[in-house]
């Protein structure tokens, strides 16, 4: 038992004594992401990791000298251990010491107890949240590359989405690209640290080397802003120079080919993400795994499980041969956190309940491959374009459920980060999972891992490019819970069924009516279907009820007010028998239940006032009014001639039934042949070509008369003259008279002149006026050519 309990103390001091440096360490950690990103972003500051000095390690060794010290029965018992009879020692073994003699986990401690140098951690610590950058990315051309001392390799980066203003014309601009060694500074040098094109690295001497690599903000020569790379998008590239290992390193598919467009997607909330592979080492010594610098202990099963954080990860594997000589393989993979975003279409809100349909988005996904001038270009989609498909498909994210099918969310092109969204529509409560086999893209140009062989633009543009289409990405599964909705439906048919019966309903009972209406209509369809037909039709009913009772309540308010503008019965005359007999009919016109709301008085006052005229009219015969004639007009021409463009006003109203009634408005049967047109009660018809048409003539009181109009080429012919004053005129000595002719017909464009018989008794001018000379008589001539119209003049 002495023995025991001697070999239990040492166990349990050599346990204190490990685990204080495992808690350093673990500090150390913590702080290290801001003094490494301080180191980085720091032009100048040289990025190392601080061991312990020689210092620190003897005022340690003398902390654990003086808590040795300060117990002496523990000294004792010590030294009592060692001095004891091996024999006596095995034969008061328990199965306890066995325990503690040979547990892996006491190895493990003591091992790191004696100060096996720690890893470190390599590259800038992320916090597992969506960064604002996460739809771009940083681009190299190698994971890892292999050199020899002297050999130089270029390290080119890509700032993707490109900074691009013209996406048509390619107008790219690249930024300043920043280049640091943040291990084995002294196996490569670069020849500068800062870029908008690349760095050159050479290969000093035999080691590994990791190149951190990001770029700065700036603005486009067009005016466009292109932010910073964040922390998340920082890229690594490892060089391994002069290896001389013999061991054969063999990794699982998802390590050894990983590609850089693809991402491992987990959830937002998780720190991490496992990343399972396995590597293993034909003709190794010794084989170690790291991912970020810190090493990877294998699994039971041989395999190996990563922590990958928020970040571009550098898994590395490493064989040493018997030899001590090195062989290995370094990839960087890209994980990335992202939310799924889970919307009620009909409501906003995240709770799905039978029958809605949910909006599915994604947040913190970008595209695998980006457009890059005259590399690739994804193809866009029917919102963009339409017609697509002959000419490929745009980017989407791939889910599927075992009972509901598979899903799509689509891009138009480029912009997968905000448009990736999907609807599916649940009939039935459950937890529905959705799996993805990855995000799908489809583009014009060249294959995969181009970018890698050219540093900016292709040599020209690819025309003609071929649609190449693959599968990236790796996206987390999740799950969407449907309830079925029993806690909202039976609240709603409780409304329904406490609603009264239409036949009672009064406008007190509006507001419930209304509360369950929009009960009913939050439902979805699939709820809207377990509402009976009885409850439903209690709420239309109830509905149509309230809307009439509105009804009454307006048309009898309508009606009292114009029997409240009768005038009192001892007021009345017979002028105001109209409105007397228009409030009768008013009311007349009410419903039985519209009456109801009439005012007693009222209806009180308007059989008083019907009383009021009928005893008006036994006194006061009713006058009889003469009836208006019936409108009827008649134009001064039936039919006219014109000649082709020849315009005239000479039709008019020559009579009417009605006393100032005018043209209104006139109308050509074909305006190809005659256009009318009427301004201020003035007819105008002009011809257009030769033909026939009717004008019809309209007036202000809806008379109606036609003229014929025929249009020829030739000049109309004048045939006569027509009189339109008397032809026998007696005119006194020394006075004046006017005689008038018109052409007939009156279109006739002809000239008339005048002449008298005896100049001595009366003259003529020109204009037809005939002068008086002296007593006696005088025949006067109108004539145009052969024609001609006489009139008699007697002067007194």
């Amino acid at each position: 038992m002495k023995n025991r309990l001697k070999r239990l103390t040492g166990i349990i001091g050599a346990l204190l004594i490990a685990v204080s440096p495992c808690g350093s360490q673990t500090m150390a950690y913590a702080s290290e992401p801001a003094e490494t990103e301080a180191a980085f972003y720091d032009d100048g500051a040289d990025f190392e990791i601080q061991e312990d000095t020689d210092e620190q390690v003897q005022d340690q060794e003398e902390l654990d000298l003086t808590e040795e010290e300060e117990d002496p029965d523990t000294a004792d018992i010590q030294i009592e251990e060692d001095t004891e009879d091996a024999d006596s020692e095995e034969a008061e073994l328990t199965s306890e010491e066995v325990l503690f003699s040979d547990s892996p986990v006491e190895e493990d401690l003591f091992t790191d107890a004696v100060g096996e140098e720690a890893d470190s951690y390599l590259g800038v610590r992320t916090q597992p949240i969506i960064y604002d950058d996460f739809a771009e990315d940083l681009w190299l051309q190698f994971q890892q590359r292999e050199l020899q001392v002297g050999e130089s390799t270029d390290i080119y980066p890509w700032r993707v989405w490109q900074a691009v203003h013209d996406v048509v014309n390619n107008d790219v601009e690249r930024p300043e690209f920043n280049f640091k060694v943040i291990k084995g500074q002294d196996v490569i040098s670069l020849d500068t640290t800062k870029s908008k094109e690349k760095a050159v690295a050479t290969a000093l001497k035999p080691g590994t080397a990791v190149i951190q690599v990001n770029y700065d903000a700036f603005t486009h020569t067009e005016g466009d802003y292109f932010p910073a790379c964040s922390v998340v998008n920082t890229g690594y590239a490892v060089i391994t120079v002069g290896e001389t290992g013999t061991a054969s390193i063999t990794c699982s598919d998802n390590l050894e080919n990983w590609r850089h467009y693809d991402t491992i997607y987990y959830l937002e909330g998780q720190e991490t993400v496992p990343f399972t592979f396995t590597a293993t080492a034909a003709g190794a010594a010794n084989l170690k795994v790291t991912c970020n610098g810190l090493e990877v202990k294998p699994n039971s099963d041989g395999s190996y499980t990563a922590a990958l954080e928020n970040r571009s990860n550098i898994i590395g594997v490493v064989a040493t041969d018997a030899s001590g000589n090195t062989r290995s393989l370094y990839r960087v993979v890209d994980a990335r956190v992202m939310r799924v975003n889970v919307k009620n279409t009909k409501d906003d809100s995240s709770e799905i309940h039978v029958g809605d349909t949910a909006e599915v988005s994604f947040t913190g996904i970008t595209m695998p491959v980006y457009k890059l001038a005259t590399i690739y270009n994804p193809c866009f989609g029917p919102d963009a374009y339409g017609g697509v498909g002959e000419y490929g498909y745009p980017t989407y994210v791939a889910y599927s459920n075992s009972i509901l099918g598979a899903f799509q969310g689509s891009c138009n092109q480029w912009d997968l980060a905000t448009k990736n969204s999907f609807k599916v529509t649940f009939t039935q409560a459950g937890r529905y999972r959705f799996d993805s086999d990855g995000i799908h893209s489809d583009w014009w140009g060249h294959r995969l891992y181009w970018e890698t062989k050219v540093q900016g633009k292709a040599d020209k543009p690819f025309f003609y490019a071929p649609i190449i289409e693959g599968v990236f990405s790796t996206l987390p599964s999740f799950y969407i819970t449907v309830d079925s909705g029993d806690e909202i439906l039976n609240p709603v048919i409780d409304k329904l069924e406490s609603l009264p019966d239409a036949d009672g309903l009064t406008l007190a009972d509006e507001a419930a009516v209304k509360e369950a209406r929009e009960a009913y209509d939050a439902l979805n369809d699939t709820q809207k279907s377990l509402v009976n037909s009885e409850d439903l039709a209690r709420l239309t009913n109830a509905e149509a009820r309230i809307a009439q009772l509105h009804t009454n309540v307006e048309k009898a308010a309508e009606v009292e007010k114009i029997l409240g503008n009768l005038k009192g019965a001892s007021s009345l005359t017979l002028a105001d028998e109209a409105s007397v007999k228009a409030a009768r009919k008013a009311y007349d016109g009410l419903s039985a239940d519209q009456k109801k709301l009439i005012p007693a008085e009222k209806l009180k006052a308007l059989t008083a006032a019907e009383a009021k005229i009928a005893q008006l009219k036994k006194v006061t015969p009713t006058p009889t009014k003469k009836p208006e004639p019936k409108p009827s007009i008649r134009l001064n021409y039936t039919s006219i001639p014109l000649q082709v463009k020849q315009s005239t006003t000479a039709v008019r109203i020559k009579t009417t039934a009605i006393k100032g009634d005018k043209i209104k408005s006139a109308k050509s049967s074909n305006s190809k042949v005659a256009r009318v047109s009427v301004k201020n009660g003035k007819l105008t018809i002009k011809g257009m070509k030769a033909g026939k048409a009717t004008v019809t003539v309209t007036s202000a009181k809806g008379a109606k008369a036609t003229v014929k109009v025929t249009v020829q080429k030739k000049k109309v012919a004048l045939k006569k003259l027509q009189a339109l004053t008397s032809r026998k005129v007696t005119v006194k000595k020394g006075r004046k008279t006017t005689l008038k002719v018109a052409n007939s017909p009156i279109t006739a464009k002809a000239s008339v002149k005048w002449k008298t018989s005896n100049k001595k008794v009366a003259t003529v001018t020109s204009k037809g006026v005939v002068k008086g000379l002296k007593k006696g008589s005088a025949t006067i001539t109108a004539y145009s050519g052969k024609i001609k119209m006489t009139f008699k003049v007697t002067v007194k």
